[in-house]
């Protein structure tokens, strides 16, 4: 992960947190997002929270992240596994509760084997 960037997109602070220092501790540069409007920065992979946003809004945050990230890999963390796309395959759906090498072995299977 080392020198790779990924974007946590999550409302509440903590859960951006937690996530940020797991990620930063494994050598990834981690920028946390509230909220996804319009992506400029370049970015290997998206850790993404739907179930603190609307399912609305979710969806829209999704389907942004895949137009202008087809190749990035969006790990989606969620208790409704049933709302996000199963064939997609740069869209992996864990359920919740998931712990911290979980997320970055989803985030790992997005390159090169680093």
């Amino acid at each position: 992960m080392q020198g790779r960037t990924f974007a946590v997109v999550a409302k509440r602070r903590e859960t951006r947190r937690s996530v940020h220092e797991y990620l930063a501790r494994l050598g990834a540069v981690v920028r946390p997002l509230r909220e996804v409007n319009k992506v400029e920065d370049a970015f290997d992979g998206f850790v993404m929270f739907p179930d603190e946003l609307s399912v609305d809004e979710a969806s829209r945050t999704l389907a942004l992240l895949r137009r202008h990230y087809p190749d990035a890999r969006v790990v989606v963390i969620t208790n409704h596994l049933d709302r996000y796309p199963t064939h997609d395959p740069g869209v992996i759906v864990l359920r919740i509760p998931v712990w911290g090498w979980m997320i970055a072995e989803a985030l790992r299977s997005s390159g090169d084997g680093v």
